[in-house]
């Protein structure tokens, strides 16, 4: 049997897959019958259970056999089967496993419905939104935004039914978070109305880099938005008009943004290289600095992608992104010299920002600067990582600022092992295995405590 030559009862194999977890991802209904009891909560290297494997892969037998035993768990980043589901495309399994899984969110923030919403999976949504709608993600973001964000006009029509109250959009601040110019023109009567976070239309559009909508609405929101001809014209890029306008350096917007803000936003290096020593040091009402605006932003937001590789990296399109993220590094750079070290209303700094959205190269930028800062919690950026199973945010931070600690005496390892982030755990080993917290507790037996055998297994 295929089953038995991959992988025997009670045993796993180079990857940590147990033979409950083949059958599983094989959809092989009578092996998962007979093995769930012996293996059930076991999870394979990279934190994944049967039940996930089921999921991901589209057997439905399967994943009614396994949801009581199963459900709830995550893998090493904190995603669970429902996500799996949710960005596979199976709808039919989404809807078993919503119920019991519903509401959780992974080691970025996002549910399932939102991870949905982003790939613009119409089918899942639907399953889905009655479940999880109005939610939001870590910075307050809900489906119906990354919807709209990602471009995905049905999806986010869909979502307006049953997300309007929590977002407070308007007909006018869907169409400029979607860039239909057309339909923003149809509902301009909306004008000026602000949503749960105080954002018009304008400024959701401006965000989310709609051009055309930014356009027609400066002639209706601009007032009111409180962009100036300067803010503008840092918008988009347009280094004459920052300078004819320069006599406005300092004022900002209802979100509290500058024109170096959006200038960092958007990663116009020539407008941020002329307003830099004007406005350097402004916060807006989170807190965040222009620098930390341009590290929470990819140079290509239509793909999530921030530099191209392999055959994308000789097409015209490749050479353009390849251009805005150099720019963007040579505008972190500039701002880093006057704003590294500052933080914002977390206390997080621009290192943890860009640690957090996963931009390695602006981390690199960044590590020497602020490197070792901690947050309101006392936790580096490593240790943040660490925590949420960012294995190559660790990586990256582990030679500068492994063998720190909180006030408590905590480690990045021993967050990593209390979360079962065991390639985490593995990059952490050398500089922090032997340390202990104010009250004698190791990695090991922070591991031990929190059940997570993997874990265990490496710090023996």
């Amino acid at each position: 049997m295929l089953l038995e030559a991959e992988v025997r009862t009670g045993q796993r194999n180079r990857q940590g897959m147990t033979a409950l977890m083949h059958a599983a991802q094989q959809g092989h209904i009578d092996p998962v019958k007979s093995l769930f009891e012996k293996e059930k909560g076991i999870k394979d290297k990279n934190g994944w259970t049967a039940l996930m494997h089921a999921a991901y892969n589209n057997h439905p037998e399967v994943v009614e056999i396994l949801i009581p035993h199963d459900h709830g768990d995550r893998d090493k980043n904190g995603r669970t089967a429902l996500m799996m589901a949710a960005e596979n495309g199976n709808a039919g399994i989404a809807s078993l496993l919503a119920p019991h899984e519903e509401g959780l969110k992974d080691s970025r923030g996002s549910t399932a419905l939102m991870i949905a919403a982003k790939k613009g999976s119409l089918e899942i949504v639907k399953a889905l939104v009655e479940h999880e709608r109005g939610l939001g993600d870590d910075n307050g973001c809900t489906a119906l935004v990354h919807a709209a964000r990602a471009g995905h006009r049905d999806v986010a029509e869909h979502l307006m039914t049953h997300e309007k109250d929590a977002t407070g959009w308007t007909m006018l601040m869907l169409a400029a978070a979607l860039g239909d110019a057309g339909l923003v023109s149809q509902h301009l009567s909306e004008r000026g109305q602000r949503d749960r976070q105080g954002q018009t239309a304008l400024i959701l559009a401006a965000q989310n880099g709609r051009d055309e909508a930014v356009e027609l609405l400066m002639g209706h929101e601009s007032d009111v938005s409180g962009w100036t001809d300067l803010v503008y014209s840092a918008y988009l890029g347009d280094g004459d008009g920052v300078k004819e306008n320069i006599h406005e350096k300092g004022r900002t917007d209802i979100t509290g943004m500058s024109a170096l803000m959006w200038a960092a936003h958007q990663g116009h290096k020539g407008a941020v290289e002329i307003l830099v020593k004007h406005e350097k040091g402004l916060k807006d009402k989170a807190g965040k600095t222009a620098l930390m605006h341009a590290v929470s932003t990819f140079s290509d937001d239509s793909d999530g992608q921030a530099v191209p590789t392999g055959a994308s990296m000789g097409t015209r399109r490749g050479s353009v992104v390849l251009e805005r993220y150099e720019d963007r590094l040579q505008c972190i750079e500039l701002l880093g010299e006057y704003e590294a070290r500052m933080r914002d209303n977390s206390r997080r700094t621009a290192l943890m920002i860009a640690a957090e959205c996963g931009h390695g190269g602006y981390v690199k930028k960044l590590l020497d600067k602020e490197g070792g800062m901690s947050d309101s919690n006392g936790r580096t950026a490593l240790m943040r990582e660490a925590s949420n199973g960012h294995t190559e945010m660790v990586r990256l931070l582990v030679e500068k600022e492994g063998g720190m600690s909180n006030s408590s005496g905590w480690t990045a390892l021993m967050l990593a092992a209390q979360n079962g982030h065991t390639d985490c755990a593995r990059l952490l080993l050398e500089k922090e295995k032997d340390m202990r917290s104010k009250w004698g507790d190791t990695a090991l037996s922070i591991a031990k405590g929190w059940n997570h055998s993997s874990v265990v297994s490496l710090l023996s």
